[in-house]
């Protein structure tokens, strides 16, 4: 059943990577990277990524965006 999920129903992706690290070029988003390369082999398109500070209202923002463009949502930070 796993496999019919993956096959029919999750085909967007948006990656969520948060932090003031990120956003301020601190350290590069190695995460986003690696995990849309892996969601590629999986058959997954990655239609998103965000990235967002540590800030709350930021955060909500991003949340609600890629609610609405994707089927997944994972988050990393």
């Amino acid at each position: 059943m796993g496999d019919w999920i993956l096959k029919n129903e999750m085909k967007r992706v948006v990656l969520l990577s948060t932090g003031d690290e990120l956003t301020s070029g601190k350290i590069a988003d190695t995460n986003a990277q690696w995990l849309s390369d892996r969601f590629y082999t999986l058959g997954l398109e990655v239609v998103a990524v965000l990235t967002v500070g540590d800030f709350r209202e930021r955060l909500v923002w991003a949340w609600e965006q890629a609610l609405e463009l994707g089927d997944l949502v994972v988050s990393t930070g």
